[in-house]
């Protein structure tokens, strides 16, 4: 996030701007910038992504990697990432950093700090982490 000056500084170039230049802003938080800035900017609001096409982008990531994970693994990644990419890719780089190339499914777990929903709701039990 930008100081107050630094958001005055920023709306004297977007109300100025040089004609070959395009500026692109991305924030998880719109609701911190001033006004000021939004009203002079084209907004996209981007959505998550499906657990299912998160899935399979973090398996095309593992494998051009040359990892593989156990599918509970990656179910455990993908539902601790909420929908998110950028989270999901942090995520699995603490799972490798924690353990390794080859990380089993009790590994990833425990890189994750997960319990299991069995240990919490019985009823769970059957979808583990």
């Amino acid at each position: 996030m930008l100081s107050t000056a630094a958001f005055n500084a920023l709306l004297k170039t977007l109300e100025e701007p040089p004609a070959h230049v395009k500026f692109v802003f991305a924030t998880t938080e719109p609701h911190k910038i001033p006004i000021t800035i939004l009203s002079r900017c084209q907004r996209f609001d981007f959505r998550r992504v499906s657990n299912q096409t998160l899935a399979e982008h973090v398996r095309h990531v593992l494998k051009g990697e040359n990892v593989e994970i156990g599918a509970p693994a990656l179910s455990a990644v993908v539902r601790e990432a909420q929908s998110s990419v950028r989270d999901a890719l942090s995520l699995l780089d603490q799972v490798l950093w924690y353990a390794g190339n080859a990380p089993s499914d009790e590994a990833v777990v425990a890189a994750l700090g997960l319990v299991d929903r069995g240990a919490i709701w019985p009823v769970a039990a059957w979808s583990r982490w």
